[in-house]
This record gives structure tokens, sequence and C-alpha cells, in this order.
């Protein structure tokens, strides 16, 4: 928070000794602390900069950090690759064996046989979830039983209002500042006032942001915490039932609950206005009203404690899906085989879709195209994300050098005038040099990796692109040589001339 705007703050003064790093020489000074806070809630806590003992242990704590995360991250390369692969594999597979394809009224129509099928076809039937089906400790009372909602899926938001502590950090030349701040939010979660810093200026800053609350009130024993999803046990299309591991399977997309159920049909069901219950009580049907898209415990002045529910559901029109139709065609999953590097697992995949998806046909190549193309997306962003883990592995390991650099950046700054620009300026080398070598140690243990997996899921493509590396490295390394011989041979020695006098 910049000095312009603290407001009416009290300033209290600490001290604290740090060692100061003067010739090689440790040697202790008292440094004045500042903890500063005003009414908005913020406080300062400053605090000097580590001594050198300190910066050594954090350099040898990051080193270790990265000892510990460059193999998770090679590691997670070459699952990435191999999940890529077996994906591919199981797509390829069900593609090739899929005999009976649904759409239209063949959906309806009698004659549907069981085994490897694709579907195309609209959702004849939702299941009814109620607030009692959200929450396993509701049981079956009046307020479990208020809300009824036909979907494929649902899923609940429970949140009540709280004093939430953020603490972050600032770097202020050679000091670290401590900054909380205190305010009243909605969260999904419990939060553990008792877990809340105990300083003066903390217990100063949460007076005046969180004004009368001592702890956060404890959370109603019979709500969920958090966004709980849910999927149907079981929906129609057509004549096929859809069963809950098709919906939630990890190819299925379309049924994740994102649109906001609509509480206003039911607001007749709960009273017009709400009563805050005694904390630690459960939620009931006298105790809430419907404002909004809500079920409020609050119904005029929002205070810590208060309770606001929301639902989100999902309801496509339309779904489409590779899967096994099993007895009473009901969905399951199909049976891959292994193959090289790929244990056989099950597997099945479905799309829902609403609006102007939903009149579109879809043909089971265009679909099987788009789970190929998801596919690749979503291991080009792991394979990013693993490359960039690497880079930042390898940059831990130099923890000890970035701490040396440090130290030496403090005894620069000791001379006058120029000592903080040194400081700057070779701090800034180091850091760029080091980079640079992790980046390029990062990236070639990734790439390795990524090769290693290639050749032993792809021989031919993964062979064939260390054949071509090995045919580019040594071409280069030819021409290389020979333009040094070439070199070498236009060189000659360069003789004085001599007059003829002279000879």
């Amino acid at each position: 928070l910049p000095i312009s705007q603290w407001k009416g703050r009290a300033l209290t003064r600490v001290t604290s000794c740090v060692p100061l790093v003067i010739m090689g020489d440790f040697e202790a000074y008292d440094q004045e602390s500042a903890v500063q806070y005003d009414e908005d809630g913020y406080a300062e806590v400053e605090t000097a900069e580590e001594g050198p003992c300190g910066k050594i242990g954090g350099g040898f704590c990051k080193c270790f950090m990265g000892f510990i995360g460059l193999p998770l991250s090679l590691y997670m390369l070459g699952w990435n690759e191999q999940q890529s692969v077996c994906q591919s594999n199981a797509f390829i597979y069900a593609q090739e064996n899929v005999k009976n394809h649904y759409s239209g009224a063949s959906c309806t129509s009698l004659g549907a046989q069981e085994g490897l099928a694709f579907l195309d076809c609209p959702v004849t039937q939702y299941e009814n979830f109620t607030v009692a089906s959200m929450n396993d400790r509701m049981g079956d009372t009046d307020f479990g039983k208020a809300i009824s909602v036909p979907a494929a899926a649902i899923s609940q938001t429970v949140e009540m209002y709280q004093c939430e502590e953020t603490k972050s950090y600032q770097k202020r030349d050679k000091t670290t500042v401590e900054i909380y701040h205190y305010e009243p939010r909605w969260s999904s979660v419990p939060v553990p006032s008792s877990q809340f810093s105990q300083s003066v200026a903390a217990v100063q800053a949460r007076q005046r942001g969180c004004p009368g609350v001592q702890n956060n009130p404890s959370w109603p024993p019979n709500l969920a915490e958090n966004t709980v999803p849910k999927y149907a046990n079981f929906l129609k299309a057509g004549q096929f039932r859809i069963t809950e591991s098709l919906l939630a399977s990890s190819d299925s997309s379309g049924f994740g609950p994102i649109e906001p159920v609509n509480l206003q049909p039911f607001a007749n069901n709960f009273p017009k206005t709400a009563v805050l219950p005694s904390q630690g009580t459960s939620i009931t049907k006298s105790n809430v009203a419907v404002q909004g898209d809500y079920l409020v415990t609050c119904t005029s002045q929002v205070q810590v404690g208060c309770i606001r529910i929301s639902f989100q559901q999902s309801s496509p029109t339309k779904i489409n899906a590779i899967t096994n139709l099993g007895p009473g065609l009901e969905t399951t999953p199909i049976s891959i085989p292994s193959f090289w590097g790929c244990k056989a697992r099950d597997w099945e995949a479905a799309v829902g879709s609403v609006g102007r998806g939903a009149q579109k046909g879809v043909t089971m190549n265009n679909f099987v195209d788009e789970l190929h193309s998801t596919n690749g997306t979503q291991t080009n962003l792991l394979r990013l994300l693993g490359l960039l883990m690497c880079w930042f592995s390898v940059y831990c390991c130099f923890g000890p050098l970035t701490a040396a650099a440090d130290i030496f950046g403090d005894a620069l700054d000791c001379i006058p005038c120029i000592g903080g620009q040194l400081e700057s300026i070779f701090e800034g080398m180091v850091e760029c040099v080091l980079c640079l070598v992790s980046c390029t140690a990062g990236f070639a243990c990734g790439t390795t990796v990524i090769a290693i997996v290639w050749i032993y899921m792809r021989p031919a493509w993964g062979i064939g692109l260390f054949v071509a590396a090995a045919v580019l490295v040594c071409a280069s390394l030819y021409f290389a040589k020979s333009n040094q011989k070439e070199n070498s041979g236009r060189k000659r020695v360069i003789e004085p001339e001599y007059s003829d006098e002279e000879q």
C-alpha cells in the first residue's frame, strides 16, 4: 500500500536483530521494523532481509525441491505421451469395431441389438434431483424434498459469509513486508479463524476489517461443504438407458452442470423472510427463503454466518456416444484390449449438446475426429507444462548459486555511491545466466524423455526422428570440419621479400 494511502494508521515499533555481512565477517546490529495498520483491515509488518545463513539455507532447500521436482516432471512427460497413444488406440479400436448406428427414428424403433454402438439420439427422460440427494446428512426432511430439478447432472454450492485472512509479501529495498488483510467474503469451505495471525497488528487490522467478529461460525452439519456435483444414475436417450459411468467418463463432455437453476418456481415452498439459525444448528425449511437464484438465511442485511445455496444443472437435449449396449439396452463400458505399451482397460465416451448443436446430425467419424482433436490439445498442453516444470526444477537446483550471488551482491552494496547499481547488475547477470542454462538443460531433459517414450510407444516414428536428428548432427559436424580444413588450407606462410642486393 503506498504511503499516501496510509489513512489514520497507528504506528508501533519492534526491534529485531539480524546478521549483516561486512568484509566477510558477521556483525549483529539492531534493525527497527515498523508495524502499521489502518481502518480498512490492512496491516503491514516490516522485517529485515534474511542474513547469509538464512539465504544459504533457503538456497539448499530450493536445490532439494529441484532434485525432487525434476524426476516428477520427467515422469509426467513420459506418462502424458503414453496416455496420448493409449487414448488414440482406444478411439481407433472403438471406431473399427462399432457395427450398430442409431440416430433419428432408429433411436426409438424396435430391433436395437446389444453390442458396440454409436448413438445420436435425443434425451427423452431425466432424473429428478432434490436437496436431499445433494446432502447425504439431510435425510428425508421437508427441506430435502422442497426442490426437485430434472437434469442429467446437477451441482450444489453452499457458501457462508465469513471473515477471511489474506497474507502477502512485498520486497522493499532490504526489507520484506508482510501484509495482512481481513475482509468478510462468501466462501464455500469453512475458514478456521483459529489459524489467523495473533500478532498485535493483525488483531488490530482484523477488528477494523471484520468488526465485531471474534470467530467464524461453525458449518451447518446437514449441508455439504464446497461444490458437490452429482450425475444421474440413469437417463433415457430414445430407448437406451444412459448410465452414470458414461456421463462421468473422463472422455465425456457437455454434462458439466454450469447452468443456474431458476428457484422462483419453488419460492412458495419457503417462507418470505429467512431467519439466521443459531451457530452449529442444521438448516431447515423454515430458516431459508428464495432470493434470486439462491436459497438464503439472510434476506435483509448480510452478516458473518449467513448461508446461501445455489444449484447448477446440465440438461442436454441430445447425446452422441460410443459405448457398449448391455442387457436392457443399458450403456456399459467397452473392453479395450491391450496394445503395445498399453494395458487393457474399459472405455466409453459421450457428448451432450443443446440448442443448434443438438439439431445437427453427427456421424461416428466426426465424433471420433473430435475425440482425437481434444486428445491432441490436452497432450500438447501437458507437454508445455511438463517442459516448463523441468526448466523450473533445474533452476531450483542452482539455489545455492543464487544464494551466493545474493550474498556477494549484499557485499557490493556496501560500496558508497555505486554499490546499489553494482549489486543489481551482478545479481541480474547471474540470474540471466542461470535462467538460460536451466532452460537449456531442462528442455533437453524433457525432450529426451519424450523421444524415448516415442521410441517405445511408436517405434517407427521415434526411431525415424532419432535417425533424422542423428543425420542432421553428423551433417553439421561434417560441414564444420570441412570448413575448418578449407580455412586451414588457405593459410600460407608469408616469406619476407629480399632485394637483389640483399640476396
